[in-house]
C-alpha cells in the first residue's frame, strides 16, 4: 500500500500476480510494479512490463538470492529487491546481464530505498519491514 498513492497513473502495483518470463516460467512475485497498461486483467504481464519486482523472503531466502535472481536477470527484469525478513535488510539488484545483476546494494534495517524507475519515491524500511527478533 505504500507504493499505491505515490504511483497512481504511473504504475500498476500488483501483489502475488503472475509474470510470464519465458515459455516455461511464470512466477508469482510478492510485489511487482508494472508499466501502466489497461489490459492486465486479460493479458499476462511480461518482463517488458516490469519496472520493479520484489520478493519477501525468509524460508525462501537462498532460492531468492540464487536461482530466482538468475531467472529474473536472464529475463531482463531491470530491478529486483529481496526483502530479507531474517535481517530486516533489503537487497536491491539492478543492471541485469545474462543471468546476473551487476549492481547489488544492501539497504540496512532502518534505511531508506528508492526504486530506480521512480527516483521521487522513497520508502523507509521501517514502514514495511517487521522488526527483527533475535
Amino acid at each position: 500500500m505504500l507504493f499505491a498513492p505515490a504511483l497512481v497513473g504511473r504504475a500498476v502495483v500488483r501483489v502475488q500476480g503472475s509474470i510470464q518470463l519465458d515459455e516455461y516460467g511464470m512466477p508469482q512475485p510478492d510485489i511487482v510494479l508494472l508499466r501502466p497498461r489497461p489490459d492486465y486483467y486479460a493479458e499476462t504481464a511480461t518482463p517488458e512490463d516490469v519496472l520493479l519486482l520484489i520478493e519477501v523472503a525468509d524460508s525462501s531466502l537462498e532460492y531468492d538470492y540464487g536461482p530466482k535472481s538468475e531467472f529474473y536477470a536472464a529475463a531482463g527484469i531491470p530491478e529486483f529487491w529481496i526483502a530479507n525478513l531474517r535481517t530486516g535488510e533489503v537487497e536491491a539488484r539492478t543492471d541485469p546481464v545474462e543471468t546476473a545483476y551487476t549492481t547489488v546494494r544492501t539497504i540496512p534495517a532502518g534505511g531508506a530505498i528508492t526504486p530506480q524507475a521512480f527516483p521521487d519515491v522513497t520508502l523507509e524500511l521501517r514502514e514495511f519491514m517487521p522488526p527483527v527478533t533475535q
